[in-house]
């Protein structure tokens, strides 16, 4: 079901702010809906209908604000500083796109014996995203709109709809940085993430092996993995990597080259 709450109009010469949020089903979605209310905000957008890429291009195409803002359902800001400290870096024009990293939820919707692994997880991801933005997840990060706008008019489309099961934030993050757009990854404007719905060991795996493949395609449609191999930065080392993280990765050379080779004809 699409859904969209306009907020009125902000006041004149302050950048009207789209929030997106795409709906895939989950219970924790109107609590936090709910929440983004009271922040001011100029519009929440939803929609549950299509891909990740299909979801986000269709809330583009209805959105009118100056900065678009992503959450996912599973996220919670912990209070409206998170907005401010989120888009002031692109307001104050330092630069175009941003994104902030994430704490373990305090509270788990979901029982899960792994959560100290996506802790672990979420740690290496927000070390590799201060120096790598191509790196930076959707999920609570903010843009620009005339990031959005170059991408439909260099591209003829802002999000890849060719991505069908995740990959789609990566090959945005390139093509911005391609374009000569600047992100920064923004310490303060944190929020809790809650993985407790992927609570069994096949899920991860089903997980890590899918987002192995896909962030290779875009990779390759970019012509980036030089780029990407050169970046360095900390890494911590939880048994699930050890055991399979060299199984996903296999897995995600060979089977993004074959999806690859489907596009190029």
């Amino acid at each position: 079901m699409n859904n969209s709450k306009d907020f009125g109009e902000s006041q004149k010469n302050t950048p009207k702010i789209s929030i997106f949020i795409s709906d895939g089903g989950d219970p924790r979605l109107p609590k936090l809906v709910e929440t983004l209310k009271n922040y001011g905000v100029y519009e929440i957008l939803t929609e549950r209908e299509g891909t990740v890429a299909e979801s986000r291009n269709k809330m583009f195409q209805r959105s009118h604000g100056d900065i678009i803002v992503f959450i996912d359902t599973d996220q919670m800001p912990p209070n409206r500083e998170w907005l401010k400290k989120l888009t002031d870096p692109i307001i104050e024009g330092k630069c175009d796109f941003t994104c902030g990293p994430t704490k373990p939820a305090p509270k788990p919707y979901y029982k899960s014996k792994y959560l100290k692994y996506f802790e672990i997880s979420e740690r290496n991801l927000y070390n590799r995203a201060r120096v790598d933005p191509t790196i930076f997840p959707m999920g609570n990060s903010a843009w620009s709109r005339k990031v959005f706008e170059t991408l439909l008019k260099k591209d003829g489309y802002v999000f890849d709809e060719r991505f069908r099961r995740g990959g789609e934030d990566y090959d945005v993050n390139i093509r911005a940085i391609k374009y000569g757009f600047k992100g920064m990854c923004v310490e303060d404007a944190w929020v809790y993430h809650d993985q407790s719905n992927i609570n069994t060991l096949g899920k991860i795996i089903k997980k890590k092996f899918k987002y192995a493949k896909w962030g290779g395609v875009a990779l390759l449609k970019n012509n980036w993995i030089k780029k990407r191999i050169k970046v360095k930065y900390p890494v911590e080392r939880h048994w699930i990597d050890i055991l399979f993280q060299p199984m996903a990765m296999l897995y995600g050379l060979i089977s993004a080259y074959m999806e690859w080779k489907k596009w190029e004809k």
